[in-house]
């Protein structure tokens, strides 16, 4: 439309001659007046609340002062909540429920689209192999007990669902491009249990704007292995000049204490 250009040729306006809009904007006396207020940031640290007024809550600071975390205990259907861990280059986004994305600069590492009706994230499930059920380590409505711990070093998630206590801590290494996921399990339960437990993400390897904008086709470019030790290794095969990108990914199992579980 015929503004559309008007807008184009004032943006050249002001960038040729020195921001001249911006200054004949503030010789307005009215605008003037109220410079101050152009001047204020946005709160680092705000509340947002829409129908229901959300209560503050306190921070709790562990182990020594500058060390901050939170915890929530009950999930908000509206409010989502969120926690960045990241180092130099690689960074994991997690909201409350356990949905998020990890990436490594501008490699999106696994498949993520926050208004996709599908779970989006690297997750943990359970799986009793007596009964055949499968739950979440993460998240789910039928919870018994969920609690959510987000800090500056790691996030937490503890999950009580029949009788099996499970808690997941992400990190990510200080200068590495390597995020560690661990799950500990506990048995409730007076008798033994067999459980598998299963690793389960999506792996993209490409920007996040390439895969949203051609999903399907992203996919063809990835390859699958195994490595002699067990490592899962995802291949994205090289286009034009853009260069090679690799993920490798394994699950090692401890032997815990708790001896009324085998996994």
């Amino acid at each position: 439309m015929a503004h559309h250009q008007a807008l184009i040729l004032l943006s050249i306006n002001n960038l040729v001659n020195d921001n001249i809009l911006q200054k004949r904007f503030m010789k307005n006396p009215e605008i003037k007046a109220v410079d101050i207020l152009l001047q204020e940031r946005m709160p680092s640290n705000m509340l947002i609340t829409k129908e229901r007024k959300e209560k503050t809550k306190r921070i709790k600071f562990a182990g020594y002062d500058n060390y901050v975390s939170y915890k929530y205990t009950k999930i908000d259907p509206i409010l989502r909540r969120s926690n960045v861990l990241s180092n130099e280059n690689y960074l994991i986004e997690i909201n409350d429920k356990g949905e998020g994305f990890s990436r490594y600069k501008d490699i999106l590492v696994n498949k993520y689209k926050e208004t996709s009706k599908e779970n989006s994230g690297i997750f943990f499930y359970i799986r009793d192999v007596m009964t055949g059920e499968i739950w979440k380590a993460n998240y789910e409505a039928e919870d018994e007990k969920y609690e959510v711990t987000f800090a500056e070093d790691m996030s937490e998630f503890v999950k009580l669902k029949n009788n099996i206590e499970t808690q997941v801590k992400i990190t990510t290494a200080s200068s590495l491009g390597t995020e560690i996921r661990s799950i500990k399990i506990k048995n409730n339960l007076e008798n033994d249990i067999n459980l598998e437990v299963i690793g389960y993400f999506r792996p993209v390897l490409a920007k996040m704007e390439d895969d949203i904008s051609h999903p399907a086709f992203s996919n063809l470019f990835l390859k699958y292995n195994r490595s002699k030790n067990g490592d899962l290794i995802v291949k994205r095969n090289k286009r034009g000049d853009k260069k090679e990108a690799f993920l490798g990914t394994n699950l090692f199992y401890e032997n815990g204490e708790n001896k009324r579980i085998r996994i």
